[in-house]
């Protein structure tokens, strides 16, 4: 009986051992949360320079352009049940592409050209043209109409996570300011007070859509500040040194980017403001850093603006383990159309 149990016990250590296999990331299998993302980037095989959406797969470790090498990109955008990537062309016309690299043009030359979002519930696309207001563009009709907002310059929006508002930010100078709108572009309301920074960003919406986050500077201030406003009350909720917020999905945390010196660190605190923790990298230039649908993860590219390869980087914010996921050799300065975002968990 001894013999038994004793064997019983030993076989019980052999599989809590072997069925908790760690991988590259340093989390078990069981826990580790696949991802794929997207980013517009630059390959550089002399003697020309190839522009394509990319598409990078955790599970896999593959690396592959979706996009055709005819294709010129200047911006793409999600669908929200991740089937697929929309994206603009060399002259505004608007195509999709979905996971196998299958491309569907959806219209001729539209106006649009940037800030390309695709909303909640399938339906419809809002981007920038070279007008003041937001093209909208409708999926089963192809119909673009224009959103105008009365005296209000629009230069770059986002929408909330029900798709039911949409934040706009004023190009003029120097009483930049940022307001709320309803998606069919009635319910003006301003949310800042319209002073005169040097620099105004918008951010984020919280997952909730009840906060804001947004990146403001004075001429008289030596940073960049990350101001998180109550939508509803408009009050200032609290102020960080830094910029490019950005909530986790499930809306407990904050990233946000830190300059020191030429390098910048990500930073991740509280949902209210506290317990704002550094993690410090070992690399000179990091872009766009985005949360992976775990709420864990953080995830970005060490952009090659002094290397010639680019790397695929994770931080786990629990224990600030850094993997390198993947290098992408000869590949060219990311630059002004850089553009990572993670697709949509489904």
């Amino acid at each position: 009986m001894k013999r038994f149990i004793w064997g019983m016990f030993a076989l019980f250590l052999i599989l809590g051992f072997t069925g908790c296999k760690k991988n590259s990331t340093g989390t078990s299998q069981s826990e580790a949360y696949g991802f794929e993302a997207a980013f517009i980037g630059e390959t550089i095989p002399p003697p020309t320079i190839n522009r394509y959406i990319y598409l990078y797969n955790s599970n896999t470790n593959i690396f592959k352009p979706l996009t055709p090498d005819t294709a010129v990109i200047s911006d793409y955008a999600w669908a929200a049940d991740g089937s697929k990537i929309f994206y603009f062309g060399e002259y505004g016309e608007i195509y999709s592409v979905d996971m196998n690299g299958n491309v569907t043009r959806i219209t001729g030359n539209s106006r649009g050209f940037r800030n390309l979002i695709a909303s909640p519930d399938g339906r419809y696309l809002i981007y920038s043209g070279h007008s003041d207001g937001i093209l909208k563009l409708d999926l089963e009709t192809a119909a673009e109409e224009e959103i105008l907002i009365p005296g209000f310059d629009v230069a770059y929006f986002q929408m909330s996570p029900g798709g039911d508002k949409i934040m706009v930010k004023s190009n003029s100078s120097p009483t930049q300011v940022i307001a709320a709108i309803n998606a069919d572009g009635s319910g003006f309301d301003t949310l800042t007070t319209a002073t005169y920074p040097e620099f105004l960003l918008m951010n984020n919406w919280s997952p909730d859509a009840t906060q804001i986050a947004y990146t403001r500077k004075y001429l008289t201030e030596p940073f960049y500040r990350v101001i998180v406003l109550d939508v509803q009350t408009k009050q200032e909720l609290f102020r960080v040194d830094g910029h490019s917020a950005r909530w986790s999905p499930d809306g407990r945390y904050i990233c946000y980017m830190k300059d020191e010196g030429n390098r910048s660190h990500p930073w991740v605190m509280k949902a209210n403001g506290a317990e704002a923790q550094k993690f410090s990298l070992p690399y000179l230039n990091i872009s766009r850093v985005v949360w992976l649908p775990d709420s864990r993860r953080l995830f970005y590219v060490e952009d090659p603006l002094y290397a010639r390869n680019a790397i695929l980087i994770s931080i786990d914010i629990s224990n600030a383990e850094i993997s390198e996921l993947y290098t992408i050799e000869h590949f060219g300065p990311i630059g002004y159309n850089f553009k990572l975002a993670v697709r949509p968990s489904r």
